[in-house]
Formats: C-alpha cells, structure tokens, sequence
C-alpha cells in the first residue's frame, strides 16, 4: 500500500496536476494527503484511475508516527 504522496512522487507529478484531472481544488489533494479530509468513492476511483491501481491499494492521509501515550 502506497500514500499518495507517495504514487506522485514515483511518477513525478504534482499536486496540482491530479486536482485537474479529478476535478478538485490543489487544496483538497493537499488535504488528503494530510488526512484532514478523506476523498469520497468517486473520487477515490479517479485518483486511482490517475495512477492505474486499485482504490483499494492507496492510503490517504499522513504516515503516523509511533507516538506513545502517556498514562
């Protein structure tokens, strides 16, 4: 499983450029890759459409990190 971050880095594109082809604000990529916001089912399909894997395979969102809790 690949962030997507991650995917565009691999094909060197930007943020910018999946906005255009999805339809979205450069912002809202920039969300999801954050994990401030989660793409829908449609747009999660044409962000793997942009990079021809399954929906399944992209994680959205930051990595986390291994933080521990306090108690």
């Amino acid at each position: 499983m690949k962030s997507l971050r991650e995917l565009r880095s691999d094909l060197d594109v930007t943020q910018e450029e999946v906005a255009e082809y999805v339809g979205v604000a450069n912002a809202t990529i920039s969300q999801y890759e954050s994990g401030v916001r989660t793409p829908s089912l449609n747009t999660a399909k044409k962000i793997a459409s942009y990079f021809n894997v399954p929906v399944e395979s992209i994680k959205f969102g930051a990595k986390k990190g291994n933080k521990k809790r306090r108690k």
